[in-house]
Parts: structure tokens; sequence; C-alpha cells
């Protein structure tokens, strides 16, 4: 007579078998989630990693020209217009809440024409581009 304190024999685990759908499917799951990786992690990735990017840049290096009636006149430069300002001016590249600078501070609206068009060039030494 068996006891009721004896553990039972042990059984050998029980395995599916697989077939060649599952296979396919695992297969077509794998091409799935590589076609979202291709397509949505690596540029979101792209984008973030851009967005994180710090810029140095100088005032003196970004030159300012206005546009009207398909004419440009020079401005100066941003370090020009910066040093009319009575804030204070955070040069480094770190910007804190107190020193950014608002393109709207900076640029007065009622100093324009109506209809003037600013354009930003770097005038660093490297320079050259455009930067609107």
């Amino acid at each position: 007579m068996a006891s009721v304190a004896e553990a039972p024999p042990a059984a050998r685990p029980i395995r599916a078998k697989l077939g060649k759908d599952d296979w396919t499917l695992r297969l077509l799951i794998g091409l799935v989630a590589l076609y979202l990786l291709a397509t949505l992690a690596f540029p979101l990735y792209a984008i973030l990693t851009k967005s994180a990017t710090v810029y140095d840049f100088q005032f003196a290096e970004i030159g300012i020209e206005e546009g009207a009636d398909g004419t440009w006149e020079d401005l100066g430069t941003a370090a020009d217009w910066v040093d009319q300002l009575a804030a204070p001016v955070n040069d480094g590249r770190l910007p804190t809440a107190r020193t950014r600078l608002p393109a709207r501070d900076i640029f007065p609206k009622d100093h324009f024409s109506d209809g003037a068009i600013l354009r930003f060039q770097d005038r660093s030494a490297s320079g050259g581009l455009l930067l609107y």
C-alpha cells in the first residue's frame, strides 16, 4: 500500500511539437519587429539626439540683413543689436531662463518697415551659410 506522504513519480515534461506554421509565424513576427525598428526607432533616435545637441555660437558671428523690395541692407551683427538692450546677456553654451533672448526682444517690430524680411548669415571663419 502506498503512503500518502510519498511524492508522485517524476514525469517527463510534455513539449509541444513545433510545426512549419509555428516557424513561419515566428519569422514573420521577427520581420515586423525589424521593420518597426527601422522605420520608427532609428528615425526617432536621430531626431531626439539632434535636438539635444548644443550649438555654440557668438553673437558677433551672426550678420543680420533686412530685405524689402528685392534688395538687402546690412544691419550689422547680432552683437550690435544685443548691446542696445539693457538686459543681461549670457553668451555661453548653457542659457538659463533669465538670460535667454527671444528674437522679439532683440529686434523690435516697430523698427522695421511693413513687409520687411530679416536674413541671418553666419560670418564666422568657417561660415558663410544663411541661417534664416
